[in-house]
C-alpha cells in the first residue's frame, strides 16, 4: 500500500512538471524561473540575506561549509510557485547525503511493507 503512496507522489511531481511545460525536473532547474527563483532567493530570504551581508557569501545550513551551494527543495508542494521557505541552501555533500537519506528510507519502508 505504501508503495502507491509513493508512487502517487512521484505521478503528482511529474504531471506537475508536464503541466508547467518541463520535459524533466533537470530542464525544470535550467529554466529562466528557476534561475530568477534563485536570484530572489538570495536577494530577499533572510538567512542567505544575513550571510551575504556579514560574510559575502552563503554558508550550508547543515554543515556550515562555504562550498559549491545548492538550492534544495524542502517540498515540491509549490513546484513552479515555490515560496522562499520551500527551499534550503546545502552543500553538494548535505544535498547528496540529504537524497540518499529519503531514498534508503523509502527502500526500508517498501521492504517492511512486504
Amino acid at each position: 500500500m505504501k508503495m502507491t503512496v509513493k508512487n502517487n507522489k512521484y505521478t503528482r511531481f511529474y504531471n506537475r512538471l508536464k503541466s508547467l511545460g518541463f520535459g524533466s525536473y533537470r530542464e525544470y532547474l535550467l529554466s529562466r524561473h528557476w534561475k530568477t527563483f534563485r536570484a530572489r532567493f538570495y536577494r530577499e530570504q533572510k538567512t542567505a540575506k544575513r550571510m551575504i551581508a556579514k560574510y559575502g557569501r552563503v554558508f550550508c545550513e547543515f554543515c556550515g561549509s562555504d562550498k559549491e551551494i545548492n538550492l534544495h527543495h524542502w517540498t515540491y508542494k509549490r513546484l513552479g510557485n515555490e515560496r522562499l521557505g520551500d527551499v534550503k541552501m546545502l552543500c553538494r555533500e548535505c544535498h547528496k547525503q540529504t537524497h540518499d537519506f529519503e531514498k534508503n528510507l523509502n527502500n526500508a519502508i517498501a521492504t517492511n511493507n512486504k
